[in-house]
């Protein structure tokens, strides 16, 4: 069991050769009966199979013991770290699966949190999430110990597996990132040729992708739609914030052919719409900062630029 010390990411070991091992087995079992169809890349399938109840869960209402979630990742063997909600890329699938199936190495799912919270509440939070994912996890903390979740009995042989794969986490410390390291490996996804930067904002459940000149301008925008966020329930409800699922996250250069939607960040404005959140709360500050989300909105909506101010 953990400690008594306090991160602010929890790390959770996805092993990818039992997936890929479960799956060859249930492959076998259906042409045993009669299927016929399997398919072209089963590993492939296997991993996505696996990784796909982590790309779905919202990690931010599992728990409210370990406060806001800012973010969840993927970390790959190659050390790309894609967010939870991005489009993976079947050549970095099929890359990690190259190889011997029973020697694949696993992925990490990362959940980064606000502050730092003991180990007690992560474990907390990893129980509950177990339930939400319908399976059991094996979690690294800080000092590379593995521990097992689960929301549901095990049996001796699930309990038995489930260590040995804990166990591996002494081996792997240098998955189990912090926060720091963690956000520079995925922004340095995110900075395309000529210094653009890009970023993804999920408006009205459609995903858009959104272009920058600058990677500070896109975290600069990053940050204010983040800030926002945090007033919803009262300032920030001014703002049509029903239609967004979360704030803006940086994202990798999108695939060619992507359509893309170039910004102005909020700190290139001439008026500051950051005015509204520096303590001068009037009417003004108020209406800069709504004139620059209905452009943001009305950007993003119907793909014209975004208006200079």
């Amino acid at each position: 069991m953990p400690g008594n010390a306090s991160d602010d990411v929890i790390r959770i070991r996805i092993d990818t050769a039992a997936a890929v091992a479960d799956f060859l087995t249930l492959i076998d079992q259906q042409a045993a009966e009669g299927e016929t169809r399997a398919p072209a890349n089963p590993a492939n399938r296997a991993v996505f199979r696996e990784l796909a109840p982590f790309r779905l869960v919202e990690y931010e209402y599992v728990d409210p013991v370990v406060g806001a979630v800012e973010g969840a990742y993927l970390g790959f063997p190659d050390g790309a770290v894609y967010a939870v909600g991005e489009v993976l890329p079947e050549e970095a699938v099929d890359a990690m699966v190259a190889g011997d199936p029973a020697g694949l190495p696993p992925v990490y799912v990362y959940v980064v949190l606000a502050s730092p919270v003991s180990d007690e509440a992560a474990a907390h939070y990893l129980g509950v999430l177990a339930s939400h994912v319908g399976q059991p996890l094996v979690a690294a903390f800080g000092d590379g110990a593995g521990a097992v979740y689960s929301g549901d009995p095990l049996s001796e042989r699930e309990r038995a597996q489930l260590a040995a794969a804990a166990a591996k986490c002494t081996a792997e410390t240098d998955r189990q990132m912090g926060k720091a390291r963690l956000l520079e490996c995925y922004s340095a996804r995110s900075n395309g040729a000529g210094g653009k930067a890009y970023a993804q904002l999920t408006y009205g459940y459609v995903r858009y992708f959104l272009e920058f000149d600058t990677a500070d301008g896109r975290d600069d925008f990053i940050s204010w739609t983040g800030r926002l966020w945090e007033l919803s329930t009262g300032f920030g409800a001014a703002f049509g914030l029903s239609d967004v699922a979360r704030p803006a996250e940086p994202c990798a250069a999108p695939p060619a052919g992507a359509h893309t939607i170039r910004l102005q960040s909020p700190k290139d404005a001439p008026d500051s719409p950051w005015a509204a959140f520096h303590g001068m709360d009037t009417v003004r500050a108020m209406a800069l900062a709504q004139a620059y989300w209905r452009s943001v909105v009305d950007a993003v909506t119907t793909g014209a630029p975004l208006p200079k101010f």
